[in-house]
């Protein structure tokens, strides 16, 4: 434990200097996404730094709505800053509100806030990626805060989306189904794909040449030859006309439905998504795109910083030495650790 404090020590130094956005995403519910930000808040605190938390779902409550079991509060420590609205706030004198927004969620004002002394607070879900990431611009430039850190939540794994967020840490362990084998294996699948190659220069200028594009392009010799408004999932027959070597980039997901739509062409083709977020496929199904010549690519990857593990869960507990040995073999060249043994 002492070698991962370091790294996560030389981490918080790391992230205070540029402005990074770091989003925190679970395999499943209840993996220990808020036990981790407390601990990263707590950390930066010891380095007087003052990062922006905010929540994509709703975070610091006392109880599991879902699972009604007790979960753990959000600590802010003084002079850090967090967003929420009024009607979620107990204690308003340990609190500075330093700007409002014009949006409200469950008729509340939604604002930004600066701890005067360390408190526990509630966080709330702003809205869209699109609302999230103009929030955060709009506070980094008027306010100068970095980092900023996100809390995801259940299956929104879509908030650590390349259009908000620089990098991750991915939480998994006991909460999420099968053996230890098994859960490593769909946190690699989950690795592997936000962290999938990127097209090349060639092709994103070709993408980022229409950003009102909305549904998906077919890309021939460096030029747009066939663009629709609407989705692959949403086309009958997006196959029909592509030839070998086309490049195919939708803005939307790639599901098993409309991957397999893309196979019936029979050609040898390429298929950009934006980020890992949007492979929706199951692992048969990137496996027979891989065997019939279809490659995938992103047009951007996303950092994963690391792989918190939690070997305490709700309904079962795991062997943590096996837990933890299996994944830092597995994840050597980053952040790894157990939520049970930090200090």
């Amino acid at each position: 434990m002492e070698e991962k404090s370091f790294a996560l020590k030389t981490f918080f130094k790391e992230i205070t200097t540029d402005n990074k956005v770091i989003s925190i995403i679970g395999l499943e519910k209840n993996t220990g996404k808020t036990t981790f930000l407390n601990y990263l808040l707590e950390g930066l605190n010891e380095i007087n730094s003052n990062p922006l938390v905010l929540s994509i779902g709703r975070d610091g409550e006392d109880q599991d709505r879902l699972e009604n079991t007790k979960k753990p509060r959000i600590k802010i420590f003084k002079g850090q800053y967090f967003i929420s609205i009024d009607s979620l706030i107990s204690n308003s004198a340990s609190i500075e509100v330093l700007d409002s927004f014009n949006y409200s969620v469950s008729g509340s004002t939604l604002f930004l806030a600066r701890a005067r002394q360390d408190t526990c607070v509630e966080l709330i879900n702003p809205g869209s990626i699109d609302f999230v990431r103009e929030i955060i611009e709009s506070v980094q430039k008027q306010f100068h805060i970095s980092p900023v850190l996100i809390d995801g939540a259940l299956d929104r794994k879509s908030h650590a989306s390349s259009r908000i967020t620089d990098g991750v840490f991915i939480c998994s362990g006991s909460q999420v189904e099968g053996t230890i084998d098994e859960i490593l294996k769909k946190t690699e699948i989950l690795v592997d794909r936000l962290e999938k190659r990127e097209c090349n220069d060639e092709i994103k200028k070709v993408i980022q040449s229409d950003m009102s594009l909305s549904g998906y392009l077919v890309i021939r010799d460096g030029k747009i030859v066939y663009s629709d408004k609407n989705t692959l999932l949403e086309m009958n027959s997006p196959e029909k006309g592509l030839h070998d070597g086309d490049t195919i980039y939708t803005t939307g997901m790639l599901t098993n439905s409309s991957a397999v739509k893309l196979l019936n062409s029979d050609k040898k083709i390429s298929i950009v998504v934006d980020d890992g977020t949007k492979l929706m496929i199951d692992r048969p199904t990137e496996k027979r795109l891989s065997r019939n010549g279809v490659n995938l690519y992103l047009q951007y990857s996303i950092q994963v910083y690391g792989i918190i593990l939690n070997s305490i869960g709700i309904r079962r507990s795991l062997n943590p030495s096996r837990l933890l040995s299996r994944f830092k073999e597995r994840f050597s060249d980053r952040i790894t650790l157990d939520l049970q043994f930090i200090d």
